[in-house]
């Protein structure tokens, strides 16, 4: 939640300014500007099996956004075309833009932003860290959230975010 109790859609993990952020999966990595929200982003659609009604994952594939937001925005001549990464990419560095701005000022901790939403219609979110398959501890009156994809990040993959993890 932020202030406001406005609900907040995303996780915030906090890093120092600077700290190099990787894909999580394989995709293709989009960069904007949205300064009074996730300030210099990075997003990565990801192709993921859709879940049928019984709960089986099905051979069709829907796209799936991860979306870093508050990046150190310290270079105006950013490539935003479109690319592929593979998972571990470096995709860009814990900043404080956007709305962040205030939140990191004096202290050099900053913090990443992450959102995982559908791509098309009308972007429902998915609780993140259970679609990223990453181990955090949430309060004890928290509700499972059933997701509408299939989703399971292979190990290898994972391997680079852990490692980036046990860095902090």
């Amino acid at each position: 939640m932020r202030s406001g109790s406005r609900f907040h859609g995303g996780v915030d993990i906090s890093a120092p300014t600077g700290t190099p952020l990787r894909a999580a999966a394989d995709g293709i990595l989009t960069y904007a500007r949205d300064p009074g929200g996730y300030g210099l982003f990075a997003r990565i659609d990801i192709d993921v099996p859709k879940r049928s009604d019984d709960g089986t994952c099905t051979s069709q594939t829907t796209t799936v956004q991860v979306i870093y937001g508050h990046l150190l925005d310290d270079d105006r001549r950013l490539n935003m075309a479109p690319k592929t990464v593979r998972a571990g990419d470096l995709i860009g560095r814990v900043g404080c833009s956007g709305n962040a701005r205030g939140m990191c000022s004096p202290s050099p901790e900053s913090h990443v932003h992450i959102t995982v939403q559908h791509a098309h219609g009308n972007k429902t979110k998915l609780e993140p860290t259970a679609f990223l398959g990453w181990n955090v501890a949430m309060p004890a009156d928290a509700t499972e959230v059933k997701e509408s994809v299939c989703r399971e990040i292979p190990t290898t993959q994972l391997a680079s975010l852990r490692s980036t993890e046990a860095r902090r």
